[in-house]
């Protein structure tokens, strides 16, 4: 899991929620509150400029303009606060991934050539991404869109998540065979997970409203705890809309929390 880019993605929505706040803020009257409590029912006053005005109860519009704002005060403050934290912590984030920090050592501290990669703190991701597999040849009749990076898939959801991973530099192989002892699995995407050092499974699974989708689905579920691979850990699935959008939100969300 990549810490830095998930807080940078938290700074963003943060960014976002404080300005939506202030559009709201802008709005709304100044002023402070007082409440008595009253016979069992609080009785407010504004205060403003130095002076109090009596304005009544819960059911004044004023008073729940100004509990609105204060309470989008406060929350402003708190999101002031996380953004100060979150770009410290940015600007202070040092990578522990094996092939940066082997890129920063001075020249004499590198290992060589091929020797590289029989090292034990050094993984070649993009040396895998591109040497030669078994895939899935069943449908490739049906591979008719394009990626960036220039291979076929089936389908416009599975090119947007395939460009996604590579325009983020995420090792992947499509719809590669995978043999366990007790049968053999397609996944959409094997993905190399540099952080973890480990690989993990994306599924794509259409849209729920296709024929058989939902049922496909729980059956690709089925078959992969039987081959050991736990759903939401070690295997993960996208789902497109009717009309083949997909959420790229999620899907960005998902690559930068489990496929870093």
């Amino acid at each position: 899991m990549n810490i830095k880019h998930l807080a940078m993605m938290e700074l963003n929505d943060e960014v976002l929620l404080e300005n939506r706040y202030e559009a709201m803020l802008s709005g709304l009257p100044s002023g402070g509150l007082t409440a008595n409590l009253k016979n069992g029912r609080y009785y407010y006053k504004r205060m403003y400029n130095g002076s109090y005005e009596y304005i009544g109860s819960e059911a004044s519009e004023m008073v729940r303009s100004l509990k609105l704002r204060k309470f989008l005060e406060v929350s402003i403050s708190a999101i002031e606060n996380n953004k100060k934290l979150i770009t410290d912590l940015c600007e202070g984030f040092l990578s522990p991934d094996p092939e940066t920090i082997v890129t920063s050592l001075p020249r004499a501290y590198r290992p060589e050539g091929e020797e590289n990669f029989d090292e034990p703190y050094f993984v070649d991701y993009r040396g895998w991404e591109y040497s030669p597999y078994v895939r899935d040849e069943r449908f490739e009749n049906l591979l008719a869109f394009e990626t960036v990076k220039g291979e076929l898939v089936r389908s416009e959801a599975e090119a947007l998540i395939a460009d996604l991973l590579y325009e983020k530099k995420i090792s992947y192989h499509y719809r590669e065979q995978i043999e366990t002892c007790s049968t053999i699995l397609y996944p959409t995407f094997c993905i190399a997970v540099k952080s973890d050092k480990c690989f993990r499974l994306l599924e794509h699974c259409g849209s729920p409203e296709s024929a058989g989708c939902v049922s496909t689905f729980l059956w690709k579920i089925e078959k992969y705890m039987k081959a050991g691979f736990v759903p939401f850990r070690d295997v993960f699935f996208t789902f497109e809309e009717a009309d083949g959008r997909i959420d790229m939100k999620y899907l960005n969300l998902l690559a930068e929390a489990h496929f870093r």
